[in-house]
């Protein structure tokens, strides 16, 4: 029996009307829709090229600046909710730290104990943190028991409360900490700074700074990205799983057009029927990984009997695509003619549109 066919796509016994269907309820999706749409947030911390350094500086400002009240008082008020040892009047006093101008220091330390990524000082609240800012990076050599060891000895004198915080992608124990309830060592997450910033209730320019700071840590720290749940709930849907693993299995292969010589067909396609007459002087070499054609490689004769360094290359990558390549060098030699390229390649080069990066 002929299997049945589908445009590029071969079924088998599937039968093709069952199969459009699903195909339109497919495009009809209104998870489909917002996905073809979706246009990911803006993220200048991407731009830039943030480390633990940026990070600390950040957190610096949002504990720091009286533009952040409401930050600080859901980070206090979770540390008072997470003392293992009895928080005193911690919890009672919250409210005469919020408007106090701290003390807050980046590399704080000494010798012995190295330098601490934030250091927060609370006079009116008499508590001190030392935070340390981990993102990717493994603890030091007794990395934690020193920051634990320093605020006991600057501190020893004074009846304050002394802490470590050991903030990391998503709460994990520091495995160099001393269990010392005067000194505790607490987890905390950037999922949960992400929820301080999330709850915070000022606005203004400053909050659209926090609002973009927790779209990074959602994104780039979490890799929470809204994208994802919207090809899960795609999938989740009717026969949407099914329809695309049929289409991706029967997607024709670059190693198909390579052998059955598709691939002409894809060049005459591209280039128009006017350049039909060197269709079968079409030079291809490949590039195979993991016994995967991965990439053809198309020397086309007409471009360079008018002097054209181009190639025409058919990718099997992610955003797979079919794009003419000009290399480095030859840009280099030619970039002052590539105007006469476009006026004198009877149309080869200027009938394609302009793609982004």
């Amino acid at each position: 029996m002929e299997p049945a066919r589908f445009g590029q796509y071969s079924f088998g016994d599937t039968d093709v009307n069952s199969f459009e269907q699903d195909l339109v309820d497919l495009l009809s999706s209104p998870h489909y829709q917002k996905l073809a749409t979706y246009k990911p947030p803006f993220d200048p911390f991407e731009l830039i090229g943030c480390n633990e350094i940026r990070y600390s500086r950040i957190l610096s400002w949002l504990l720091n600046d009286p533009v952040n009240r409401d930050f600080r008082h859901k980070f206090l008020l979770h540390i008072a909710n997470n003392l293992k040892c009895s928080p005193g009047d911690l919890k009672e006093k919250l409210h005469e730290g919020m408007d106090e101008v701290i003390d807050v220091k980046l590399e704080f330390g000494d010798d012995q104990a190295g330098r601490i990524d934030v250091f927060v000082r609370f006079e009116k609240l008499k508590l001190v943190i030392a935070i340390e800012v981990k993102v990717w990076a493994e603890e030091g050599y007794k990395q934690i028991s020193r920051y634990q060891d320093f605020l006991v000895r600057k501190f020893s004198h004074r009846d304050w409360k002394k802490m470590v915080i050991f903030l990391t992608r998503y709460g994990e124990s520091p495995k160099t900490a001393e269990t010392d309830d005067k000194t505790p060592a607490l987890c905390m997450s950037w999922r949960e700074i992400a929820s301080f910033i999330g709850e915070c209730q000022e606005r203004g320019l400053e909050h659209d700074f926090r609002v973009q700071f927790r779209q990074h840590i959602c994104r780039s720290m979490l890799m929470e990205k809204e994208e994802q749940k919207i090809v899960i709930d795609l999938l989740k849907e009717g026969n949407n799983k099914k329809t695309i693993d049929k289409i991706i299995g029967n997607y024709p292969s670059l190693g198909d057009a390579c052998n059955k010589s598709k691939f002409k067909e894809i060049v005459d396609e591209v280039l128009f029927e006017e350049h039909f007459e060197y269709h079968n002087q079409l030079e291809l070499s490949t590039y195979t990984s993991g016994g995967i054609v991965r990439e053809l490689k198309i020397q086309i004769p007409e471009w360079r009997k008018k002097n054209l360094p181009f190639t025409l290359m058919l990718y099997n990558y992610e955003n797979s695509a079919v794009r003419v390549l000009l290399s480095w060098r030859d840009f280099e030699e030619n970039k002052t003619d590539l105007g006469k390229f476009r006026i004198y390649s009877d149309g080869i080069i200027g009938d394609f549109p302009k793609l982004s990066n």
